[in-house]
Parts: structure tokens; C-alpha cells; sequence
């Protein structure tokens, strides 16, 4: 291992530590706009609703 003063090291955890936070938030919002659009996209027409709802003879 690479010797460091503790200053650096202290430096080093937060830099890492705020970075890991922004990829979270920058993937929790990409995720949630693909959900919303993946759900929109998912609904049913009337038509297979109608379909759907038929019993089956």
C-alpha cells in the first residue's frame, strides 16, 4: 500500500464518498424516468381489456 498523510486520506474517503452519492442520485432519477415511461407504455387498450374481460367458451 501507498503510504498517505491523513489529511489525504480523509480527503480521499469524502471524494469517493460523494461520488458513489452522486452516481446513486443521477441513477435513481434515469430509473425513475424509464419506470414512468416503461409503466405508460405497459397499459392495456381498451380493446384488450374488453378481450380480457370476456369469459372464455
Amino acid at each position: 500500500m501507498i503510504e498517505l498523510p491523513k489529511k489525504y486520506a480523509w480527503m480521499l474517503i469524502i471524494l469517493l464518498f460523494a461520488l458513489s452519492l452522486s452516481a446513486w442520485i443521477i441513477f435513481y432519477k434515469v430509473a425513475d424516468k424509464l419506470e414512468v415511461k416503461r409503466i405508460d407504455t405497459d397499459l392495456p387498450t381498451e380493446e384488450q381489456v374488453d378481450v380480457a374481460d370476456r369469459p372464455n367458451n
